[in-house]
């Protein structure tokens, strides 16, 4: 951590979102039609949020490949604290920490620790094995740099939405594979957890026809962009693999996984997907929760500061880290 450029943060500040930094690096001209439109469907993301964080401090971890958005509360206590790895979403090929950064800092003053925001390479400029391997760097910081962060390594969890609710379990299911046992828990945030079948827009028939569109519109991007994944992102793999589609999980493997608070939204065309999720899960689990937030559609964290249910995904998470004590 020493030989790391660290930046600090202006605080208490309203945030619009910006693409990913590491990304902006590469020099990549799209050649495929499945990559131009990953590149065109990028533009389009993006939404403002507000600081709601008191006492954190955010300083930039910059690794190269990886930035780390290292928020932390600053009046910690001597005793080690817990610690979130969070990845952002946005279909694997959009968003950056920005996005969620406002999200994290609330949730490190609540956990009274530390939330690392993981700025990772994006796809088409990347594929799965190497936007992973960014997203593992983050985990692999917090663990190896756990006593100089006050870390607590028995509470190092990693959580994210949409598809970063994907990567946070596809950590765990790494963590396994490799055999290193660093993941203690997860929060998948309405995940992308079966990505090799594409979700069905929703019965919206009893809604107004203006929140049809805005929910509609909202699904078209997840349904839209499982056309162009197979060519831009999961390659070599299918997208069946558990490495893309973690509800493809085979029993052996459902039954190491961390415990684990899924958090899901009403009107979200993948909810029924991460119901099964939470379901397989819990047939060897005591320890799998689900939280749905009813009139909430898939992106509402993203509104932090807006949407007061986004921040009360932060309390939750919060009482669930502290649930066993």
């Amino acid at each position: 951590m020493d030989d790391v450029v660290l930046r600090d943060h202006e605080e208490n500040s309203s945030l619009s979102s910006e693409s990913s930094t590491v990304t902006k690096r590469l020099k990549f001209t799209p050649k495929t039609d499945a990559e131009r439109q990953a590149i065109a469907f990028r533009k389009g993301m993006g939404t403002p949020n507000v600081d709601m964080a008191y006492n954190v401090t955010t300083k930039d971890v910059d690794l190269g490949n990886v930035i780390l958005q290292l928020s932390q509360f600053f009046k910690r206590p001597t005793v080690k604290k817990p610690c979130f790895i969070y990845y952002h979403g946005g279909d694997f090929v959009g968003n950056g920490p920005a996005v969620s950064r406002n999200f994290c800092r609330k949730l490190a003053e609540l956990i009274g620790g530390t939330v690392i925001n993981v700025d990772y390479r994006l796809a088409p400029e990347v594929n799965a094995d190497d936007l992973l391997a960014d997203c593992w760097q983050g985990l692999k910081f917090a663990h190896d740099n756990a006593k100089k962060l006050g870390i607590d390594l028995n509470h190092l969890y990693v959580a994210g939405d949409s598809a970063g609710g994907n990567i946070a379990i596809e950590m765990a299911y790494l963590d396994l594979q490799k055999d290193t046992h660093l993941v203690k828990g997860i929060v998948p945030i309405y995940p992308m957890v079966q990505n090799d079948l594409a979700p069905s827009y929703q019965n919206l028939s009893d809604l107004p026809k203006s929140q049809q569109k805005l929910i509609n519109d909202m699904d078209s991007g997840n349904i839209q962009a499982l056309g162009y994944l197979g060519g831009v992102y999961s390659e070599p793999h299918s997208m069946s693999e558990t490495l893309i589609s973690p509800i493809n999980m085979a029993t052996s493997e459902l039954k190491q996984m961390p415990r684990t608070l899924i958090v899901t939204a009403e009107y979200d065309c993948l909810k029924s997907q991460d119901d099964e999720f939470a379901n397989k899960l819990a047939v060897f689990h005591n320890d799998v929760q689900l939280i749905r937030y009813e009139g909430m559609m898939h992106g509402f964290l993203d509104k932090f500061g807006i949407v007061p249910q986004s921040e009360d995904v932060c309390r939750q998470m919060s009482a669930w880290t502290f649930e066993n004590e």
